[in-house]
């Protein structure tokens, strides 16, 4: 785990090494344990490589990065390969190689050597994003793993391409002069979080998760791109999907015990995702997912490290749950409450952890979690993944239950009986709301006179999903027209399991899941140098899990049927089974009284006038409905918060 940053330029644009060094040492926080710097020099071409290191597997110097291969091929490598082992196993048997290290970084570069990426790719299990310079080909390959859980961003500008973990060595270097992308703010304060390929910045691109890049050197050219799309069908540019979402499918596993079979994979992945030369422990939050992961990981460490963040509100705490599931369980437990003096401290830091604007309010407890993880050790496991997979979201319950229902009556009528629902009192639809829904809406979701405005527009299913991911529908507060929200509605449709609940799994995990989850734990963790691992989020995992009958995801009203099953396996159900509660804070009190002076500050007028993009008499009209419990607007005023905030702050 560990954080590079590459550049290549024409050799009239050589960056000087103490400006490339100073850049790379922008995510010193992503590897603090050690750095290197390679430099080299290709016909009209100057290559950089640099790299901060988190030690973690092999903790010896002989283990640093950029590595250099016996053919001279150069990597840059950030993440860990489970099974890198069992990967040198593969080729010890056909092949006589000094291995010089014990680390997965060594197995990459000699795997792909001998073997090549595509059977790399074929045979790896792990999170990473990489780039290896093939010298005798003169072409860069750079692949990011199949969900996203490592970052990398690439920025193409005339003579001057750069690869990097993070977007603040990149807008460092004077051959860069800072552009906001409109649309990627306008995606922004649809989502709360900018989808890939975009990022806040012209000309910089986020790798979409499951990809490769080649580039041929011989015939690429440096050019300057202003879409990823030109980039994929440019000349000397090889732009593949070397892994997709699974479809249904016949496949090797025995289907006649779900939950047996679940937990034997369960286990296999857990042992290898425990594979560390560094001290390694575990979230534990309270819910099911963490949970089950930490029941299994206990099975091979005696008193394994757990943590979990709490909040000084009562309806957001889970961390009383955890506690009790540490004490069932046996592990070696530390809790830290989250109040709003968190928060205000936590502000300062966040347009520097998440360099572009990032509105997910959960951000701020995962960084208080991750910073009290850090103190004792040096990789944690989460549950992140899970609501994904296993049907864990609110919104696959009410899309299961009630979109055939919605779909029967006209569009016309639908609309006419919501808009007349809609001038009810916000008590009144709160409570009718709730009601149809029982239980098993969540406080986030309770924004009741939100989700009527929202289905009043849905006409499709495709638009019943973007109701509950997106803010806002026909009414953006962009000064310009702005219309791109991404391609969202492409993504959704190109999933088909005769089954809305589970394609609206299917879109959030290669879209929220990469974008939001993954973005804010890798962000949040590095920033402490903590690494974070994923089970869940296993290839081979992931392929039981959306092959099982829906049947066993969401049954009789309850969502993560088989992953509870499992987990009253190794604790009683009485200690898991409650209402999912989410990981967020109460913005939407707090907006109200102790965070009230910083959303009046940072939207003020004088603010927003800095940058103009969003219609000042829109912004006071957010803020004075949530204030008036008209609506509430707390995920709007979160992202316009924080993208002033980020603005403020790099502008």
């Amino acid at each position: 785990m560990c954080g590079f940053f590459f550049t290549l330029t024409n050799n009239n644009k050589i960056i000087n090494k103490n400006d490339f060094i100073k850049s790379l040492n922008l995510i010193a926080h992503r590897g603090p344990d050690d750095f290197g710097f390679e430099e080299t020099n290709v016909g009209n071409h100057n290559l950089n490589f640099g790299f901060r290191r988190l030690a973690i597997q092999d903790l010896s110097k002989n283990a640093n990065q950029p590595f250099i291969s016996k053919n001279g091929n150069i990597l840059l490598f950030n993440g860990e390969i489970y099974n890198h082992k069992e990967l040198r196993k593969l080729l010890n048997k056909e092949y006589l190689i000094e291995w010089k290290t014990s680390s997965d970084t060594e197995t990459i570069v000699n795997f792909v050597d001998i073997l090549g990426i595509d059977t790399f790719l074929k045979h790896a299990r792990g999170m990473f994003a990489f780039l290896i310079y093939d010298k005798s080909k003169n072409k860069i390959i750079i692949c990011r793993d199949h969900a996203g859980e490592k970052p990398l961003y690439m920025c193409l500008k005339n003579n001057f391409i750069s690869l990097s973990s993070d977007l603040s060595p990149i807008i460092n270097l004077n051959y860069y002069k800072k552009e906001i992308d409109l649309e990627s703010v306008n995606e922004f304060l649809n989502f709360n979080y900018i989808p890939n390929p975009k990022t806040i910045y012209k000309n910089i691109f986020k790798i979409p998760p499951g990809t490769r890049l080649n580039l041929d050197l011989n015939t690429f050219k440096l050019i300057e791109y202003d879409t990823f799309e030109k980039l994929k069908y440019s000349n000397g540019v090889n732009f593949d999907k070397w892994w997709n979402y699974p479809l249904r499918k016949k496949n090797n596993f025995n289907y006649e015990n779900y939950i047996d079979n679940l937990d034997l994979l369960l286990n296999e992945t857990v042992q290898k995702q425990l594979l560390s030369d560094a001290p390694l422990g575990a979230f534990l939050s309270g819910g099911t997912d963490s949970s089950l992961i930490v029941a299994v990981a206990s099975k091979y460490i005696s008193k394994l490290k757990t943590f979990t963040v709490g909040f000084d509100y009562d309806n957001y705490d889970e961390s009383v749950y955890a506690k009790k599931i540490s004490d069932q369980i046996g592990t070696d437990h530390y809790s830290v409450i989250c109040n709003k003096d968190d928060v205000m401290n936590s502000l300062s830091s966040l347009h520097k952890i998440y360099t572009e604007p990032f509105a997910d309010s959960s951000q701020i407890p995962t960084l208080l979690v991750s910073k009290i993880a850090k103190i004792n050790v040096k990789v944690a496991l989460s549950g992140d993944g899970g609501d994904e997979i296993f049907g864990g979201y609110n919104r696959y319950h009410i899309a299961n239950k009630y979109w055939w229902l919605i779909k029967l009556l006209p569009y016309n009528l639908r609309k006419l009986i919501l808009n007349t629902i809609s001038f009810l009192p916000t008590n009144i639809i709160d409570l009718l709301i709730k009601t149809i829904l029982s239980k098993k809406i969540t406080r986030n979701n309770s924004n009741a006179k939100n989700i009527i405005n929202k289905l009043i527009h849905t006409k499709t299913e495709y638009d019943f999903y973007n109701s509950f991911i997106s803010e806002y529908k026909n009414n953006s507060i962009m000064n310009k027209d702005i219309v791109s929200l991404g391609n969202y509605a492409e993504i959704y449709n190109s999933f088909d399991y005769n089954n809305t609940a589970e394609n609206m799994m299917a879109c959030d995990f290669v879209t929220y899941l990469s974008d939001d989850i993954l973005c804010k734990v890798d962000r949040a963790s590095m920033y402490n140098s903590l690494e974070t691992r994923a089970p869940y989020l296993d290839i081979n995992l992931i392929d039981y899990v959306v092959n099982l009958p829906f049947s066993q995801k969401i049954k009789n009203n309850q969502t993560k049927f088989i992953q509870k099953k499992l987990l009253s396996k190794y604790i009683p159900s009485s200690l898991f089974n409650r209402p999912k509660m989410g990981f967020g804070i109460p913005l939407g009190k707090w907006f109200h009284d102790d965070l009230n002076n910083l959303m009046n500050d940072s939207l003020s007028n004088e603010m927003l006038n800095k940058h103009n993009l969003f219609d000042n008499n829109k912004v006071l009209k957010l803020k004075k409905n949530h204030l008036s419990y008209i609506e509430n607007n707390e995920n709007k005023l979160w992202a316009l918060i924080q993208f002033n905030l980020w603005y403020e702050n790099n502008f």
